[in-house]
């Protein structure tokens, strides 16, 4: 993979991906491994792709150091450390594959808060998870309730009834 391959950020996409819809809450469960391991893949690529590039920059960095060793040499000019750092670091070669590797440190970087995001996620889908089943259960009590009291109130009538029946018999 070349630095040119790395994966681009979508920040909207991100958004979208580590927020969390309430009410589908069963979807957000399902694909929240998924995610995790898509950008935690994008992460591996963006560091490879900043690693390779860092390669190629400190290869620039000598190819540029020898080149103007080499023509201060031929020109009988006599350089300093300094003076030839200072060349190689304003090279166009030398600054482009810099603000590159830069740019890839960044991508990786923000990958690397978007899985950090997709934790805190999964722990507040987690949290919102027991918060849906304690509600659940609490409707299924409210309704067993409700069921008791009918109940007995149905039995409460006819035993009212019963005993207005009975008494008017005894009559």
């Amino acid at each position: 993979m070349t630095e040119e391959n790395a994966t681009s950020v979508d920040a909207k996409q991100i958004v979208k991906d580590t927020t969390i819809n309430p009410v589908d809450l069963d979807n957000e469960m399902l694909v929240q491994a998924g995610l995790f391991s898509n950008y935690a893949a994008s992460t591996a690529k963006a560091e490879l792709a900043m690693d390779n590039l860092k390669l190629k920059r400190d290869i620039v960095h000598a190819q540029v150091d020898k080149e103007v060793r080499d023509a201060a040499a031929d020109e009988g000019r006599k350089v300093t450390e300094k003076l030839i750092d200072a060349e190689v670091s304003t090279d166009i070669r030398v600054v482009k594959v810099i603000r590159r590797h830069n740019e890839l440190k960044a991508e990786f970087n923000t990958l690397k808060g978007v899985l950090e995001a997709l934790k805190q996620k999964r722990d507040m889908l987690v949290q919102l998870g027991i918060n849906s089943r304690e509600e659940w259960k609490g409707e299924v009590r409210v309704k067993e309730a409700e069921a008791g009291a009918a109940a007995k109130g149905s039995t409460r009538e006819r035993v009212v009834k019963s005993a207005a029946k009975a008494s008017r018999e005894a009559a």
